[in-house]
């Protein structure tokens, strides 16, 4: 079964710069709650991405069959994206996301410059 996604939840690359953010949304959140501050830092003169966590941003019986490491891979083709634009890329995070964005930073270090979180789900 397919899910639409709902109106403003679409994931979205803005800006252009040399430094670039990825932005992760929360568990039950989607790309809305990261677009503001997505808009923000583009007028600032940043390349932002911000992903959309399947299962998220759609309806509540897609999310009940979604994986973790479903999550992750989105945030990693996010990341990837944002490397291909960027030579400097911070990856951030809101709750769950800041999770996420820690798990990728600790598997590609590499490519992670530098991490900025709120409110993760560390334990």
């Amino acid at each position: 079964m397919t899910f639409d996604v709902r109106p403003g939840a679409e994931a979205f690359s803005l800006g252009d710069g040399p430094v670039g953010v990825l932005l992760v949304h929360g568990f039950t959140g989607s790309p809305a709650s990261t677009r503001p501050l997505g808009e923000w830092l583009a007028s600032q003169g940043l390349a932002v991405e911000g992903v959309r966590l399947p299962g998220h941003g759609t309806d509540l019986e897609d999310l009940r069959h979604r994986r973790a490491s479903e999550w992750i891979d989105e945030a990693a083709r996010g990341l990837d994206a944002i490397s291909a634009r960027c030579r400097t890329v911070v990856a951030f995070g809101f709750s769950m996301g800041g999770s996420i964005a820690l798990a990728l930073a600790a598997s590609r270090p590499s490519e992670v410059d530098g991490l900025a979180l709120a409110n993760p789900y560390v334990f």
